[in-house]
């Protein structure tokens, strides 16, 4: 049975992969990505993006993005995070997160030092055009070559820390609910399915093993 803490489980594998050191901070420049969906529009259906890890702590998972200020007051949201192939390797694994909680802004400390220069570029060059979201980008050549220009600062460090925190806000996703289904050499070829419950004043319960389907 996985311990009582959930977000720390998911903390250690990472460390193990090599996707963040113990802290659960991400590794300059390591691939390391979870799915996300909210409501952003009441008659419309959920909004799901992709979106980079920046750390995992016992209390979320944090992530940056390019600011929105309605986005301020935070909101409710669902995960999910997948690791490894199914069927899995000979002596691998497969992992899938997934669960539902609260998204809350936090403050902007630390972005340069895990956000990787080849996507962060991008995200500050869009907000140093002041545009909104959807844009037409009619002028790409120009757009490449200012992402060009900021990723080489980026990478020398001449990035002010006052534009990248203007141009981003950082969030924690508290997860309320964690389940965890696991497939490899281990779990005699089922899906092991666990899941963990967190009341109000932030205490896991006890995980419970949960039929695979």
């Amino acid at each position: 049975m996985p311990g009582r803490n959930p977000l720390a489980h998911l903390r250690q594998l990472c460390v193990q992969l090599g996707r963040c050191n113990l802290s659960g901070r991400r590794l300059k420049n390591t691939p390391w990505a979870f799915q996300l969906a909210h409501v952003v529009k009441p008659d419309a259906p959920p909004a799901l993006r992709t979106i980079g890890f920046k750390r995992v702590t016992d209390d979320g998972i944090e992530f940056q993005v390019r600011r929105v200020p309605e986005n301020a007051n935070g909101f409710k949201a669902s995960f999910v995070y997948l690791e490894g192939t199914f069927p899995p390797a000979p002596g691998g694994a497969c992992e899938q997160w997934r669960g539902e909680g609260t998204v809350k802004e936090i403050p902007a400390d630390g972005v340069l030092a895990t956000a990787p220069a080849a996507s962060f570029s991008q995200t500050l060059a869009v907000a140093a055009r002041g545009v909104g979201k959807r844009t037409e980008l009619s002028d790409r050549d120009a757009f490449v070559s200012e992402v060009r220009d900021l990723k080489a600062s980026l990478e020398h460090g001449n990035v002010k820390k006052d534009f990248v925190e203007e141009a981003v806000q950082v969030f924690r996703f508290e997860p309320s609910r964690l389940e965890l289904l696991a497939n490899g050499e281990s779990t005699d070829g089922i899906w092991d399915r666990f899941e963990w419950t967190r009341d109000a004043d932030g205490a896991w319960s006890e995980p419970r093993r949960l039929m695979p389907y």
